[in-house]
């Protein structure tokens, strides 16, 4: 039991004797938890938008699929100007 203590005491001293680690630590979180709220609102109003069919739809899936299509397209493009 004394061994267990020892290693906490140790580890308690680690994480609190360098106040920068601590802002880091605290950085970090604030910047996971702003940027996912950031990033799931639209991506929550986009999904409901695609579901219940509103305008713009066609266009958004458009813009969605596009850049899986673009390197197809210019490949395209560049062998028929080479014929």
């Amino acid at each position: 039991m004394v061994s267990i203590l020892w290693d906490w005491t140790i580890l308690k001293r680690f994480f609190t004797s360098n106040k920068d680690y601590l802002s880091g630590i605290g950085n970090t979180l604030k910047f996971t938890i702003i940027s996912n709220i950031v990033k799931l609102i639209p991506a929550l109003l986009i999904a409901i938008m695609l579901q219940e069919g509103l305008k713009g739809k066609g266009l958004y899936r458009t813009l969605l699929y596009l850049p899986s299509i673009l390197p197809f397209l210019l490949l395209s493009v560049l062998f028929l100007s080479l014929s």
